[in-house]
């Protein structure tokens, strides 16, 4: 890797650390939502001061290109982000479903009471 990609691979990585902390600052995004985006835009500011890493991890693995590892690694990170959005989905589903019940429950005792009322005022 040459000075010119590890700077751009710096600055676009610092970057995406600034955005995600200054949406998390501005509270326009959670915490634990962003955390595997922090841990992307870390691992790419390490793989631009230390290429050599890359590399290792590379052979390591028995790929043949660093490159190509890094193309591996960022489809398991997109992959990560699918599954935590899906967990994210899942949880959120369950809980509009059983608000759904809780509310129709609700609204089947509200029209309870309203009869009674309407049956106890009447016989007055």
């Amino acid at each position: 890797m040459n000075f010119r990609q590890q700077v751009f691979m710096l600055l676009t990585s610092f970057l995406s650390v600034g955005m995600v902390v200054y949406l998390i600052r501005r509270s326009l995004i959670d915490l634990r939502y962003c955390l595997l985006w922090l841990l992307a835009a870390f691992s790419l500011v390490l793989f631009a001061l230390f290429p050599q890493f890359l590399t290792v991890l590379s052979q390591a693995v028995g790929i043949m290109l660093p490159v190509n590892m890094l193309f591996m690694l960022g489809f398991y990170f997109l992959a990560a982000i699918v599954f935590s959005l899906l967990v994210i989905v899942s949880r959120h589903s369950l809980q509009i479903k059983t608000l759904s019940q809780e509310v129709a429950i609700l609204k089947v005792e509200l029209a309870r009471k309203k009869e009674e009322d309407v049956h106890a005022n009447s016989g007055v």
